[in-house]
């Protein structure tokens, strides 16, 4: 009985921190935004996602670095731009994960 709770007490560090990121990145209402608008219109540029939700550059920027750092989005480089779109997969299994975590 004693090995089964040392074992499950034992938390991977790494694992926690990058859920904590992941949790970070999709609670705040702006990152929600940009989800939903990415979502909705497909690839999308930083200028057409900031216009959209009437919101300061730098504020969607950040909430795209952090959603990007999650494993959120991508971007690909044209020129000076960056494109940006979902990562479904990622966001379908963080979902899941926590609807499973979280009932």
């Amino acid at each position: 009985m004693k090995n089964q709770i040392n074992q499950i007490m034992k938390i991977n560090t790494e694992q926690t921190k990058k859920a904590a990121l992941m949790i970070r990145a999709v609670s705040h209402p702006v990152a929600q935004q940009i989800i939903k608008f990415i979502s909705e219109k497909g690839k999308s540029k930083v200028n057409a996602i900031y216009h959209e939700l009437e919101k300061e550059q730098s504020v969607v920027s950040l909430h795209l670095s952090k959603l990007k750092k999650a494993g959120f989005v991508s971007y690909e480089k044209k020129g000076q731009e960056r494109i940006y779109s979902l990562n479904v997969e990622n966001l379908e299994k963080f979902n899941k994960t926590l609807s499973e975590i979280v009932k």
